[in-house]
């Protein structure tokens, strides 16, 4: 009885949650990330740039704060310049409905 019930909330319910990770070994310098979002497609989310890092970008998901933040991160800004950046009204007016992870 307690399995059908847990599975007759799984199909009711609608899952709004989104997460995402970044990982970093010191050693290899190798990057990975991985996330869940309830964006159209979760391709969306990631950004890699190669030799610099991983930029997440979700939740309310602004494709162009992603590809702005690759270009900034690419022109070696410093992470915290570029949150700075995506994440205010005059670039966003959603930005208080995203998540940034660079």
């Amino acid at each position: 009885m307690k399995i059908v019930f847990i599975i007759i909330m799984l199909l009711i319910s609608q899952a709004w949650a989104t997460w995402s990770i970044i990982a970093v070994d010191p050693e290899t310098k190798e990057v990975g990330s991985a996330g869940a979002s309830w964006s159209p497609g979760v391709w969306m989310i990631v950004h890699p740039v190669p030799g610099k890092g991983i930029i997440v970008a979700q939740a309310a998901t602004n494709i162009s704060a992603g590809q702005f933040a690759v270009s900034l991160l690419k022109n070696d800004e410093k992470p915290i310049d570029i949150i700075e950046k995506i994440a205010n009204p005059q670039f966003d007016s959603w930005y208080q409905y995203q998540q940034y992870g660079i």
